[in-house]
């Protein structure tokens, strides 16, 4: 029952045969793997009625053909039809045949049949026929009644072909005028369908031929898989670039119909001093003019910053002070105007198109037109575009002009029909589409269904993805795989989700549990990483860093993955136990800051480009493949790690690679394909090379390429190879390998020298950069000498450098050369004059006339100055200061080259100690901290030698690498200091003994290595020097300069290992594993020992892959620990209560449920019904936490599942299951699971002769005791009754619904009901729950005041404009105009009539906390920004204690109205499910379904009796304690308030279109009924979800507050006509508030928000507490 979905017969049987449960797992562990991806592409039956390219469609006799009982179609009126041969043809196209000899479908001849009737007085024709009676009914079964009539009637008996033979039809010739809806079964038609290629990683795809061709990316999942086919090219235009031009946006519309377009007439009143903005080259000739009043030094600035950059477009900051918007600056002989910073964007508008309030024509016109320069209506106001709701709907793709890679393109727009456009180089990449609408006409009929007779139901798609998962586990062998996947799949939790329509992308998600289920937990964290379910469901797919769109990195899955995924909260011992700090406090895991600098490693990810062979769905989407990495999106800047370190320390310095490293031993290849895309730089391998025989697989003629290739020792170089860096491509025959470098980092700041463009560009200063002079950016280009120009006037004179001396031309020398400006900025004769003594000044001409060389090994090749300045010398010259003639290296603008100019940078330090960058614009922006060894320069305290600028220091820096250790360290010295990695030593050691080896020498210096555990450690350590002061050196894997998707890669492996390996993970783990399955309540020893199993791979002397991070073992010892059998260690608080859905699929696989028409076994959805279904969480948070405690637990005491186990969820529980067992099978009858009525049900197999009561027990409960209730139950049943009592009184146990012992201790005490008097009073409170974080700035935003200017600053694009606001009048705030959100209309008429008021900047906290005291470590709420513990902060108003121990403050508040002078008669409920705020001490919450109120039980009086006995029964667990108290409670309490509110009577038509208007609608009825409840003081709680905003939070705010608005209208509404809307308070409540500035896409966690209070008798009108006074970054409520 723990390891598997529920025993049956057979497999205990089998496990009888074991010699224990350990040799049980070991099989079970070596079982193939059963993919639920793999299962449903074996079944799902598409349609070909087009050419694809994912299979081969079936043959028309093959399992799963299809015939339709129709020829024709309404799409086929008017065209023509011949039918000649028995063959018929629609447009001259074969439609279907007319089979006359019977043989062609190869089935047997049909005939007659009888239609027996039921009797002489009621024949066939006069009988009610339906498929009950035929199919389900055992008598008619028996008999044969009406076989002929059933078989017309579409309900055959089993095996009855009743046809008598086809029609006749002769030959005809005409038009088909028109078609009636399904006339049926006379023509069949056969629609053709698919047989799915499998290409999966088990079987890849093998003999493809012509069009077929999956075209899979490689990645990390497939490429130890994949086979390598000639004929199926993967896309190799990831790195090719293109001009974004208008040429290339009418390829997007014309191949795909998407409309991008550059946006134009955006307007701008902002100046542009000061911060990022848009200055755009105009093209008016001699028209232009400057705009006048510019002074001369803004003008100066301006042209400075345009000079950073080149293009008709720049974007630039201006260190200006008065510029006006849309001035106009003359620089040269060019005119740059001010722009709007997105005047000239490229967008993508497809999305737009359904959304435009104005129609799609008005966005369709432009393409249809042939414009795709879209303006922006100047009669609009430009609110419409800043405000977001527009720009939110469109992909930024990039600037018009700008030169763009294919790969950065996102992914709806890189479709193969584009690729072709740019290059022909690339594969197939063909939709398939298995999800087509289901009609009553046309080739679209029932395409929707399994392929089975689902009695001609068309099976819903939503349906798919949990009945693929019941199927698998039902019937599946590897029943552990399975389970464990379940479990882990509640551990990473995609809950409910887009596209839940379509079913492949979710079993391919859920494969990852299934495939991963006995690996290691790194691979499966890295899977799940990748992900685009996890990348889109955690929004952190398309978060880019801030210097590509300059918002911040989405933050959504930095925090869950560590909160959820790894490490938790708080710092654990090994056995679970909180690690303390000296206040007894638990030590946070990590803070906001970790959780910011993680979000920036998350950057760059997008889903795949579209592909083949999988299901197409909106967008064209690739939901399937692990995400790619656009490195351009991807962050460049250092991230420090959780343990006061970085990300990157540890690992190599890429300049310490050697320079033959490629040929070393161990160096590692990777097989390209046959192209290499726009990648020139590759090195071609010469027929004699040893490396090309390595990589052709040893072949002396022709290649036999490998996926990968290590070289197992060194090989000689040979040719260019000898002279060659670090290559990245090399070409074997025709074959391409990646040279596969060993990972490594850079130092962040370093001695930098100046690179240039290669071309025409070589002087212009935006292109030219200070880079690293030890990392691989720029080709060589060599030069010494000196020249010998002549000017014009020594041309015309004839005269000559070379013939003139101080003698035959004095005046050259003495008023020319170095006399003459002219001379020296062009270097005129600049041999001559140094020969002749009045040389430039710099100038050695030693080495006589000028040469130049620009060498490379292989095209464009890139290598460090030392090694390019040892190129040089070896050609006897030296790196160029200038530009040399374009040579045989393919250098060009693209390419940089060195210089010999060197260069330094600055840094700016804030008041926090961060720095950022002083190099570029870009560089500006983006702060990170650093670790200061001294103390820092501040704003505060700058020193003389730096300057303030705002609210920084700007300081220059030095750098410095020198050797850390100078004597022999220790093991723990070298561990403690050294952070710098290095490759392994191709040497021997020096010191070869001791805990500490060392290479390179006797002499310890900076270019030692020590050796330790394995680990190789350079001695050095980087310092940058400040002004005095100085910080480590931080590493960084992506060079900002020269960025690779294996380096913006290996960063998120760097954190994802950090992670991993963390202590804590370990122990996280084991404790939610042991929960899933064994005990909610594990001890401490058994959390460790778990822990253990992950951390060794052993268990209990039983080694499984001996690894850290092994599932195998740690699930081994979940299972396996003594603790884990409950018989052995009876506790009170062992076990736990069930999942919900684990029992409904426990009861179906133990009786061996089955379908007798072979149909797939099909249940609705249930996490509406019973609380929980598969890839349906509510949230990431899964179905129920960790850590819920039932109000009657004690201590530490908790019970997951208890928080999914309400009366509604219990008692659709109970329904259901007595439906089953009533009717013997799955029906919609009586609440029942199943999706069709009684006549249609799936049935059960089991007989009343197949069990024993006994058997049925050990089946159902683990135990062949079925315990006393049971027996009694089953001994009064009538003899046909006893096996459906049996299997009813079973599922009512305790025993069935809990894990351990139930340890019975007689009869409960029974309940004494409290008898209420007469109600004196009433008044009840509501509290509406905005669940996620609401952005609730935006719902109260100051207007017409200097505050709304800084909220339009701060909030950039999730920024309400005056017309999306309602104006409120405010007092006694800064403002005296605020707006409440335009979609809450109803709202604002109640804040002007006084009904309704607001709260302001309201969040959680200990006690009053100042920002110094926050900085200082003030008291905290536990787990700030995290869901979960600001949920139960928010909820019992005392954030500093972890969980919901305190009590909800509705419970609490109840507690004291009825233990109060007054006594009132309380009661307190949640509408929504279990609560913390309902909850009391004293007052316990009831629960009631927001739809259907208070549910009831069906046929409650037939087992009331077998309830009353079961609940009873006292038993000591804990769990079965509550269970059956639960239970009770929720069928008396339904029953209860059902009868009331069975009479209740409203007095407004009472609208519930959505989840808040029916849980105000419950709310209504309960205070309706009040005096029949004798009520007084009411408290209720209702919830309203999806406030989670990191992305689209415009469009969220608008669709949630518009519910909110429509529901609090209703429930108002009804209040006044009851007249006790004076006596009700209704208050919004969230977990936290947003940050105001964006990510992007949305806003991220945060503190404060602003909420509203409603009510008939409150003091409204007003805005109360204090609005923030500033709301920029930086002040004083900005932490």
């Amino acid at each position: 029952i723990k390891a598997t979905f529920g025993p049956t017969r057979s497999s205990l049987a089998a496990l009888k045969r074991k010699a224990s449960y350990r040799e049980w797992i070991q099989e079970q562990l070596s079982l193939p793997i059963e993919l639920h991806r793999a299962y449903y592409r074996a079944r799902v039956n598409s349609q070909s009625n087009i050419t694809q390219h994912a299979g081969s469609p079936r043959a028309r006799c093959a399992a799963g053909s299809r015939f339709v009982g129709f020829a024709l179609t309404s799409a086929d009126v008017g065209k023509p039809i011949v039918v000649q041969s028995s063959r018929i043809m629609v447009d001259g196209l074969f439609r279907s045949d007319i089979d006359s000899s019977l043989t062609g479908n190869g089935l047997p001849a049909p005939g007659t049949c009888d239609d027996k009737p039921l009797s002489a007085t009621r024949p066939c024709a006069s009988e009610t026929i339906n498929a009950w009676r035929c199919l389900a009914n055992s008598w008619w079964r028996k008999q044969l009644y009406c076989r002929q009539t059933c078989y017309d009637r579409l309900a055959p008996y089993d095996g009855d072909d009743c046809s008598t033979s086809w029609p006749s039809l002769g030959d005809f010739s005409g038009f088909i005028c028109h078609v009636e809806d399904v006339v049926g079964g006379l023509y069949y038609w056969l629609q053709p369908r698919i047989n799915l290629l499998e290409n999966s990683l088990e079987k890849p795809a093998v003999g493809l031929g012509g069009d077929v061709c999956p075209s899979v990316p490689r990645t990390f999942l497939n490429e130890n898989s994949c086979l390598l086919q000639d004929a199926c090219t993967p896309m190799q235009l990831v790195a090719s670039t293109f001009d974004l031009n208008v040429s290339t946006l009418q390829q997007f519309y014309t191949l795909d119909r998407k409309y991008v377009y550059a946006v134009s007439g955006l307007r701008t009143t902002s100046s542009p001093c000061n911060t990022l903005a848009r200055w755009k080259l105009l093209s008016c000739g001699s028209g232009c003019t400057a705009t006048a009043g510019i002074s001369d030094a803004d003008a100066a600035a301006v042209r400075t910053a345009l000079d950073s950059q080149q293009g008709d477009i720049r974007d630039v900051h201006a260190a200006c002070s008065s510029v006006t918007a849309n001035s106009i600056i003359q620089h040269g002989s060019d005119y740059f105007q001010h722009v709007h910073l997105h005047e000239n964007n490229v967008y993508d508008f497809t999305e737009w198109v359904d959304y435009h309030p104005g129609g799609k024509d008005k966005i369709q016109k432009w393409a249809q037109a042939g414009s795709f320069l879209i303006e922006f209506p100047p009669g609009h106001d430009m609110a419409r575009w800043d405000a977001g709701s527009t720009s939110a709907r469109l992909e930024y793709v990039g600037r018009l002009g700008d030169s763009i890679s294919f790969s950065s393109l996102p992914s709806t727009l890189a479709t193969q029909r584009m690729a072709n456009s740019i290059s022909s180089a690339s594969g197939h990449q063909f939709g398939f589409w298995s999800d087509f609408e289901a009609t009553t006409k046309g080739v679209k009929l029932n395409d929707r269904q399994y392929d089975n007779p689902n009695y001609g139901n068309p099976q819903s798609t939503a349906y798919m993805k949990m009945n693929v998962w019941l199927a698998k586990a039902l019937s599946s062998n590897d029943q552990l795989r399975q389970r464990m996947a379940w479990a882990l799949s509640q551990i990473f939790v995609v809950g409910e989700f887009k596209f839940e329509t379509y079913a492949e992308h979710w079993l391919a998600w859920y494969d990852i549990f299934v495939r991963n289920a006995f690996g290691n937990y790194r691979d499966l964290l890295r899977e799940v990483t990748y992900s685009p379910m996890m990348g889109s469901y955690l929004t952190f797919r398309g978060s880019s860093s801030y210097d590509h769109n300059n918002k911040w990195p989405d933050e959504n899955y930095a925090r869950e993955i560590m909160q959820l995924f790894t490490i938790g909260l708080f710092h654990l011992h090994p056995n679970g136990s909180h690690v303390l700090d000296a206040s007894s406090h638990p030590i946070p895991t990590y803070n906001n800051d970790h959780i910011v600098s993680f979000a920036r490693v998350f950057t760059g990810f997008d889903q795949q480009l579209p592909r083949s062979n999988i299901e197409d769905m909106q967008g064209n989407n690739n939901w399937i493949d692990p995400m790619r990495m656009i490195v351009a999106k991807h962050d460049a800047y250092p991230k420090p790690d959780l343990d006061g370190n970085f990300l990157g320390d540890g690992y190599p310095l890429c300049s310490d690679l050697p320079q033959n490293a490629f040929l070393a031993r161990g160096a590692k290849y990777k097989f390209r394909g046959y192209s290499t895309g726009s990648e020139a730089r590759v090195l071609e391998l010469q027929s004699n090379s040893a490396l090309k025989a390595v990589l052709c697989g040893g072949s002396s003629e022709s290649c036999r390429f490998s996926r990968t290739v290590e070289l197992s020792s060194a090989v000689p170089c040979q040719g260019t190879e000898c002279t060659s860096s670090q290559p990245i491509l090399v070409k074997a025959d025709r074959g391409y390998y990646e040279y596969m470098a060993p990972t490594c980092v850079n130092l962040f700041f370093y001695t930098g020298r100046i690179v240039a463009p290669a071309g025409h560009k070589w002087n212009w200063k935006g292109q030219r950069a200070c880079v690293d002079v030890k990392t691989p950016v720029a080709g060589t280009s060599c030069c010494a000498g000196c020249t010998n120009i002549e000017t014009n006037y020594m041309k015309n004179t004839n005269r000559s450098c070379s013939t003139s001396t101080p003698v035959t031309w004095p005046r050259m020398f003495t008023n020319s050369c170095n006399n003459s400006a002219g001379w020296t900025s062009s270097k005129f004769c600049q041999l001559a004059c140094w020969q002749g003594g009045s040389g430039y000044p710099g100038d050695d001409c030693s080495l006589g006339a000028y040469k130049e060389n620009r060498t490379c090994s292989y095209p464009k090749e890139r290598v460090s100055l030392a090694f390019a300045e040892d190129l040089c010398r070896q050609l006897g010259l030296t790196v160029c200061p200038t530009r040399t003639t374009e040579g045989a290296c393919g250098y060009d603008n693209t390419v940089k080259l060195w210089t010999a100019e060197n260069c330094s940078s600055a840094v700016a330090i804030d008041a926090d100690g961060r720095v950022s960058l002083q190099a570029e614009d870009d560089s500006k922006q983006n702060w990170f901290p650093v670790l200061w060894t001294n103390g820092y320069p501040s704003p505060a305290n700058c020193p003389s030698a730096c300057s303030v600028s705002g609210k920084s220091c700007i300081c220059p820096i030095t750098v410095e690498e020198r050797a850390a250790f100078s004597s022999a360290p220790s093991k723990q010295d070298v561990l403690r200091k050294l952070k710098i990695g290095a490759h392994t030593p191709q040497g021997s050691c020096s010191k070869c003994t001791g805990d500490v080896k060392w290479y390179g020498g006797s002499q310890l210096n900076d270019a030692t290595v020590f050796e330790v555990d394995g680990r190789f450690f350079r001695n050095m350590e980087g310092i940058v020097h400040v002004a005095g002061y100085s910080f480590r050196n931080p590493p960084n894997f992506v060079n900002r300069h020269a960025p690779t998707e294996r380096a913006a890669l290996a960063e998120v492996e760097s954190l994802l290992d950090h992670l991993f390996q963390h202590a804590n993970t370990p122990t996280f783990i084991a404790y939610r594993l042991i929960q899933r399955f064994v005990t909610s309540n594990p001890s401490a020893n058994y959390i460790q020992d778990v822990a253990s199993a992950f951390r060794t791979g052993s268990f209990d002397g039983v080694t499984y892959s001996g690894t850290y991070g092994d599932l195998s073992a740690t699930l081994a010892a979940v299972l396996l620990h003594q603790e884990a059998q409950a018989s052995q260690t009876p506790s009170s608080t062992a076990g736990s209560l069930r999942e919900p859905l684990l029992k409904v699929v426990h009861f179906l696989r133990s009786m061996e449920f089955s379908d007798r028409r072979q149909r797939e076994i099909v249940i609705r959805e249930l996490h509406d019904v019973i609380g929980q279904s598969p890839l349906r969480s509510p949230t990431v948070f899964n179905f129920y936490s960790p850590s819920y405690q039932p109000a009657c637990f004690d201590g530490g005491i908790v019970g997951p599942e208890f928080e999914i186990f309400t009366p509604p969820f219990f008692l659709n529980f109970i329904n259901g299951m007595m439906s089953i067992i009533a009717v013997n099978g799955l029906s919609s009858y009586q609440d029942g699971f199943g999706l069709y009525s009684l006549n249609q049900s799936q049935q059960d197999s089991l007989g009343l002769s197949s069990l024993s009561l006994p058997e049925l027990s050990l089946l159902l409960t683990g135990r062949s005791d079925p315990g006393t209730v049971v027996n009694a139950a089953v001994e009064a049943a009538s003899t046909e009754n006893m096996l459906q009592t049996a299997k009813m009184a079973l599922v009512m146990t305790p025993a069935f619904h809990t894990l351990g012992e139930p340890q019975p201790q007689g009869q409960r005490p029974p309940t004494v009901q409290k008898t209420l008097a007469a109600a004196r009073s009433y008044k009840a409170i509501v509290d509406l729950y905005l669940n996620g974080g609401a952005d609730t700035f935006n719902l109260l935003v100051p207007m017409k005041c200097s505050l709304y200017d800084e909220y339009l600053t701060i909030r950039q694009d999730v920024a309400l404009q005056p017309f999306q606001l309602n104006e409120i009048s405010v007092s006694g705030q800064a403002c005296n105009t605020f707006g409440i959100h335009g979609n809450f209309v109803h709202l604002k008429q109640l804040y002007d009539s006084k009904k309704a008021a607001f709260v302001s900047n309201v969040g959680s906290l200990v006690e009053p906390l100042t920002k110094s005291q926050w900085n200082s470590g003030g008291k905290r709420c536990v787990g700030l920004f995290s869901h979960s513990d600001q949920t139960y902060g928010a909820q019992t108003l005392e954030c500093q204690t972890m969980g919901a121990a305190p009590r909800g403050i509705g419970g609490r508040i109840a507690d004291a109205l009825a233990s109060g002078p007054q006594g009132y008669q309380t009661a307190s409920f949640s509408i929504a499910g279990t609560a913390t705020f309902s909850q009391g001490r004293h007052t316990n919450q009831e629960i009631i379904s927001g739809g259907n109120g208070a549910v009831r039980l069906q046929g409650y009086d037939s087992i009331r009796g077998l309830i009353t006995n079961i609940t009873g029964q006292l038993h000591k667990n804990v769990f079965a304690k509550e269970y059956v108290t639960s239970f009770a409670e929720a069928v008396q309490s339904s029953e209860e308030l059902g009868g009331i509110l069975d009479n209740v009577t409203l007095q407004t038509s009472y609208a519930t279109s959505n989840s808040l208007e029916k849980q105000l609608y419950q709310v209504a009825r309960l205070i309706t009924a009040r005096s029949m409840r004798k009520a007084e003081r009411d408290i209720f709680y209702v919830e309203i979800g999806g406030f989670d905003s990191h992305s689209e939070v415009i469009e969220t705010l608008q669709e949630k507050f518009a519910e909110i608005d429509t529901a609090i209208q209703g429930f108002v509404a009804e209040m006044t006509a009851q007249g006790i809307f004076d006596k009700i308070v209704l208050f919004t409540s969230s977990d936290f508030g947003r940050t105001l500035p964006s990510n992007g896409q949305g806003t991220d966690h945060a503190w404060a928000g602003n909420y509203f209070v409603l009510g008939g008798d409150i003091r409204g009108g007003h805005v109360l507490n204090d609005f923030p006074a500033s709301l920029l970054g930086g002040n004083e409520q900005d932490a």
